[in-house]
């Protein structure tokens, strides 16, 4: 990264290491250098839009793991076909399947009408101070920080659009502050995209606080702590002298 520090991310578990030391051909981790995953942090926010939604499912009859399972590969495949443009590679929807093309679709009309120009994409950045690492999607040369997102359905009321969870702005914040700590300026602001199952997409400018993803950071802490002293439990009395 920008301020030196060496950050790696291992496949297997999703985990990302401060730092590793080479030995015998292997990687083997530095005592204490393991970092909480962002979106791990994001867990410990209730999610009532989500268990609605993981109800309507089970009454129509369709697993939850199944449908999340589908969205991560829908989210994946948005995001290839996106850097892979930005990048100025070789790219077209007829690359992606019938159920994932109207995302691609959505990608390519907001990518031309934007234009966005890259600085960083798909890019680790750290808090050292704060033992958290994250991805983040893009950097523009404006400063301006993306996050890109595909729903399979847009949420209404009133025939307008809801939108986005606050999870993703403060996913935003949390980037934030591992930004600045990787050597990166701050960003300007940041910005949600989201691709929808329809071609169209939109955007949310958000302002960043980095203070707020750290509020959040303090409850997943917490929530450990408050976890752990429920698992040690209270003492044995003391028993009485014969």
């Amino acid at each position: 990264m920008p301020s030196g520090l060496t950050c790696y991310y291992r496949d297997s578990d999703h985990s990302y290491w401060l730092e590793i030391r080479e030995r015998g051909g292997k990687w083997t981790a530095v005592r204490d250098s393991r970092l909480t995953n962002v979106t791990t942090i994001l867990g410990v926010l209730a999610k009532d839009a989500l268990l609605d939604w993981a109800a309507n499912l089970a009454r129509e009859g369709e697993d939850w793991r199944e449908v999340r399972r589908e969205a991560a590969e829908r989210g994946t495949s948005s995001h290839d076909i996106v850097m892979r443009t930005l990048l100025g590679k070789r790219t077209s929807l007829a690359d992606m399947d019938d159920e994932h093309r109207p995302y691609g679709q959505a990608a390519f009309r907001w990518m031309r009408q934007r234009r966005p120009v890259l600085k960083a994409a798909e890019t680790v950045v750290v808090s050292a101070e704060h033992r958290y690492a994250g991805r983040f999607d893009l950097l523009t040369t404006d400063n301006v920080l993306y996050d890109l997102k595909t729903v399979s359905k847009w949420a209404e009321r009133d025939g307008r659009r809801l939108p986005p969870y606050p999870e993703n702005c403060l996913q935003l914040d949390l980037y934030t502050q591992a930004m600045v700590e990787s050597g990166f300026d701050r960003p300007e602001h940041g910005v949600i995209v989201r691709l929808g199952p329809d071609g169209t997409w939109d955007e949310h400018p958000v302002e960043l606080d980095p203070q707020r993803g750290l509020d959040v950071l303090a409850a997943y802490r917490a929530r450990a702590a408050a976890a752990k002293a429920l698992r040690a439990g209270l003492p044995e009395p003391a028993k009485e002298a014969a």
